[in-house]
């Protein structure tokens, strides 16, 4: 059976296209109205079904109906040029703005080894306005779980133009009033997506969201169905206890006997949060229902989940926590992982202080502005020397876990040298001492004038 199809063009192109459909593949253009204008071009979709299991590559290629190349003034061209049958390719044919129309007869010829199947349409030039096409979508979003009952209130959702409408009980829906391309030609891969609750924990009724694809073509209404994922949260939690640098000053471990942190918040990425509590345990809750549990991997995969663990703040500054991670690995779906223990190490501190003098009168130099720095890694503490030229920084803090390490002191001071010194490796609780000596600026000498008197007589 033949399938007809009447493609209109303003400059050309408004004809009846028939699709032969004997072999072992067939060919087919669309829409069924098309438009093309002088100096512009309009795109068609074409596509090749296959009939006894064919699945050899097909050329496409356009000419005049008789098999004679087009009218000077229009150009083919194919998007893919080879196809695979069950797949479409975009033809654009495009007009020279000194194309003259008239009648013209136009062929598609699909060809695979021996095999050469056609569609063909006569066309006429018509110059006029185009009018605008509108397409729509439609379809119906059920669970994936057996059974697939439909799911309500769904937002299915388009970029470009941005429209999104929610499904009714029945699971369907429908988008309308999509534009399509200049002169409307097809929009190949068009995405849609449909998204409930997407997963933040393990919210009641969540499902992972899912994006499908589909063309838009005038006089077409295609058909998106979506069979949405619910989420099955696993489990996740653990302990959070007070930690030290062992004696290697890279390794953290557990203080003894065992000490748990209250208060500490554990994070994964921007997925979960939960607090510890009197014995140092977190389990991550939905923030919404407040239901134990967590997503695992997209699409209930299992997924290793590395959770941050900072301190709590309630501790004087420098007093506090250095952060740490763990790697909870298989949170898979319905599974209960306990995450390695997190060792918080509490910042401490070591103190620094001198005496800062002139290098050469040994004369105490004050307000000269003092900066200590814990090499480290720590940050930055100021001060001052008094009167008689004496500093003190009693808090200078280490580095993450408290790594030990010398204490940078940098000494300024107007009409003296910047001056910097370094302590020897320190540890927490350290009392250093680091006496500065600055070197005056001295001005460089100005050459001097000579003076003298001259005496003579002026003679005429």
């Amino acid at each position: 059976m033949a399938a007809l199809a009447t493609l209109t063009s303003v400059l050309g192109l408004q004809a009846v296209a028939q699709a032969e459909v004997t072999g072992d593949f067939s060919v087919s253009v669309s829409p069924p109205v098309q438009y093309l204008a002088p100096g512009g071009s309009a795109e068609y979709l074409v596509e090749v079904a296959a009939t006894g299991g064919f699945a050899d590559p097909v050329a496409l290629t356009a000419s005049r109906g008789d098999g004679t190349a087009l009218p000077a003034g229009l150009t083919a061209t194919f998007t893919p040029a080879n196809v695979t049958p069950g797949t479409s390719s975009r033809l654009r044919i495009a007009a020279a703005s000194s194309y003259a129309g008239g009648s013209l007869s136009l062929r598609v010829t699909g060809t695979s080894g021996s095999l050469v199947r056609t569609v063909g349409a006569t066309a006429s030039a018509d110059i006029g306005l185009v009018e605008q096409c509108f397409v729509s979508i439609r379809g119906t979003v059920r669970s994936a779980d057996p059974g697939g009952a439909p799911l309500a209130g769904v937002t299915v959702s388009t970029t470009s133009p941005t429209k999104s409408v929610t499904t009714g009980a029945d699971g369907r829906y429908e988008i309308t009033g999509l534009s399509l391309g200049t002169n409307n030609a097809p929009r190949i891969a068009f995405a849609v997506k449909a998204a409930k609750n997407p997963p933040a924990l393990n919210k009641v009724g969540s499902y992972w969201a899912s994006t499908a694809s589909t063309d838009l073509v005038c006089g077409r209404t295609p058909t998106v169905d979506f069979q949405l994922v619910e989420v099955v949260p696993a489990r996740l939690g653990g302990q959070v206890l007070e930690g030290e640098l062992g004696a290697d000053g890279v390794t953290v471990q557990p203080v003894v006997p065992p000490v748990p942190v209250a208060g500490a918040k554990a994070t994964v990425t921007s997925i979960a949060q939960a607090t510890s509590d009197a014995e140092g345990r977190y389990d991550f809750r939905d923030s919404v229902s407040s239901d134990l549990g967590i997503a695992p991997g997209d699409r209930n995969t299992s997924v290793d989940y590395t959770v941050k663990v900072d301190g709590p703040t309630t501790a004087p500054l420098r007093q506090q926590y250095w952060s740490a991670t763990v790697v909870a690995p298989g949170v898979a779906p319905g599974a209960t992982v306990e995450a390695p223990p997190a060792l918080l190490v509490r910042q401490c501190t070591a103190s620094v202080s001198g005496r800062v003098v002139d290098s050469v009168t040994a004369e105490p130099v004050s307000g000269a502005a003092v900066r200590a720095t814990a090499t480290s890694g720590g940050d930055a503490v100021n001060t001052t020397t008094d009167a008689d030229g004496n500093y003190e920084v009693p808090a200078v803090l280490f580095g993450t876990n408290n790594t030990p390490g010398p204490v940078e002191i940098n000494v300024t001071k107007s009409g003296f040298t910047t001056k910097k010194v370094s302590t020897a490796d320190a540890t927490c609780g350290a009392e250093l001492v680091a006496p500065v000596q600055l070197v005056k600026v001295v001005a460089p000498e100005q050459p001097g004038l000579a003076f003298g008197a001259v005496t003579g007589r002026a003679v005429d």
